[in-house]
């Protein structure tokens, strides 16, 4: 569990350098990006079919280095997964993406219009390549934690650009924003903030603690089933 951990510390003064210049990305936070604070917290996971129900654990770390100027996510499962991300803190442009799962995994370093990338598959050779990208965007691996640091308010509306390996940018679409209650794990009712979003084609629902500025729940239909995200 320690090598993205151990990755980061190796790169990080190397990919400060080669950050895209993704300035007007401050536009989606009313131009000035929220104050950053390091955190960690645990989610639920389960993917639920008519025929099976799979589930796992993820821890879900945020750490900031202002010396830096860097913001690094690391999502941790209890299935062996490990996605690590790394981003500007003053614009929260990518800059270094990790993901690793028992049968594959893939590095993404994020340059100027450019995204050099490496994937592995378990019996596969390895694939190597890049994209060129001019437009600006997010890293998909931050966008729950993007969304809970959004001016989000009934009628704000936002389509947010995100690279997606080997297709380029595709959007997350903020359709609509309202007040909604769910059950806290003492039983009372928390007041939140919900979001009815499309990715892709694809429908989903997110509920969001804005005095925290995380996301508390994420429902969104999978083939025969749904798959829920829920903080524990």
């Amino acid at each position: 569990m320690r090598r993205p951990l151990l990755i980061i510390c190796l790169l990080a003064p190397l990919l400060s350098l080669s950050q895209n210049n993704n300035h007007s990305l401050t536009e989606f936070f009313g131009g000035e990006i929220p104050k950053q604070k390091s955190r960690e917290g645990f989610y639920k996971i389960s993917w639920v079919t008519s025929k099976t129900t799979r589930e796992a654990t993820l821890k879900d770390v945020i750490r900031v280095d202002s010396i830096k100027g860097t913001i690094t996510h690391l999502q941790i499962r209890n299935d062996n997964k490990v996605d690590s991300s790394v981003a500007s803190l003053s614009t929260l442009a990518p800059i270094f993406t990790s993901t690793k799962s028992k049968t594959s995994e893939s590095t993404f370093i994020f340059g100027a219009n450019r995204i050099s990338y490496i994937i592995r598959n378990a019996g596969v050779a390895a694939e190597t390549g890049e994209d060129k990208v001019s437009e600006n965007y997010f890293d998909p691996f931050f966008g729950e934690y993007l969304i809970g640091h959004l001016p989000l308010k009934p009628g704000y509306k936002a389509s947010l650009p995100f690279y997606t390996a080997k297709k380029g940018v595709t959007f997350w679409e903020i359709l609509d924003v309202s007040l909604d209650a769910l059950p806290s794990p003492d039983g009372k009712l928390t007041l939140l903030t919900m979001l009815k979003i499309n990715v892709g084609g694809v429908s989903g629902t997110i509920w969001v603690d804005l005095s925290a500025r995380e996301v508390i729940k994420v429902v969104y239909p999978i083939p025969d089933g749904v798959f829920i995200k829920h903080k524990i």
